[in-house]
């Protein structure tokens, strides 16, 4: 049918050649009759949540849909929404053009100084984490816990019990065999990540060579996150294995060398 129509009318078929996206949905109109309301994409988000999408889907369409949200009937839904990541979105995106005085967010969340959706970011630029999917990120990020060092100060030292992986989201840690410096990590990078697989102790010690704002992610926690969501376990795993064969294969060639 189509193919038939687009040969015997040349204007249809100049249409599609030239014209932009609106009158091309007008002419089509014409010919098939707006039979079909169209709704754009993030209204379509906001108004069935919950029940076609995830937090992290509701969280961005909030964040695009910017300031004009504060108009929204349902805005009180988002402001009250289970979901962190939702609940901090709609806050920054209102008082972005006012401020809030309703008292419907807790105090810690309005003081928090990171938002999940900006750890989710964090994540997503990391080795560990790069690979993974933002909706399934967005699931870690309320485990991951805002911790402070001061320059100098120990995070933690050779022979302690690990049961907690670090980010570093500002600031630069140094690794130290006694005074040796093995390594040197700044904003963005991962130190401490086999403690999230199995409590040893810890093979050397790290130190805070600036103030550091870090953001841990205990054993326990992320254990429990494991059962909910196995593509996590599965794709820690894989880097896991990864990053300690790049490590072997150093220390192979330091020997022959």
């Amino acid at each position: 049918m189509w193919g038939g129509l687009w040969l015997r009318d040349p204007a249809l078929r100049a249409l599609f050649e030239h014209a932009d996206l609106n009158a091309r949905y007008e002419t089509l109109s014409q010919y098939l009759g707006d039979t079909h309301k169209v709704i754009p994409i993030l209204d379509y988000i906001l108004v069935h949540r919950d029940q076609y999408f995830t937090a992290w889907t509701i969280a961005l369409a909030i964040q695009y849909t910017g300031p004009s949200i504060q108009d929204s009937e349902d805005l009180s839904l988002f402001l009250t929404h289970p979901a962190t990541i939702i609940r901090q979105t709609t806050h920054i995106q209102i008082s972005a053009s006012q401020p809030i005085s309703h008292g419907i967010m807790k105090h810690s969340e309005m003081t928090q100084k990171i938002s999940e959706m900006e750890k989710v970011i964090v994540l997503k630029n990391t080795q560990l984490f790069s690979q993974t999917p933002e909706n399934v990120l967005s699931s870690i990020a309320p485990i991951m816990k805002e911790v402070t060092y001061s320059e100098g100060q120990q995070i933690f030292g050779k022979g302690d019990v690990g049961d907690s992986m670090y980010i570093i989201y500002s600031g630069e840690v140094g690794i130290y065999d006694d005074q040796k410096r093995l390594a040197l990590f700044d904003k963005g990078e991962i130190f401490g990540e086999l403690a999230l697989m199995d409590t040893e102790p810890r093979s050397a010690t790290a130190s805070a060579e600036t103030d550091l704002l870090l953001f841990r992610m205990d054993q326990e926690d992320f254990y429990e996150l494991m059962e909910e969501r196995d593509e996590i376990l599965k794709n820690v795993l894989r880097i896991l294995c990864q990053r300690i064969r790049v490590q072997n294969e150093r220390m192979s060639t330091l020997l022959t060398a």
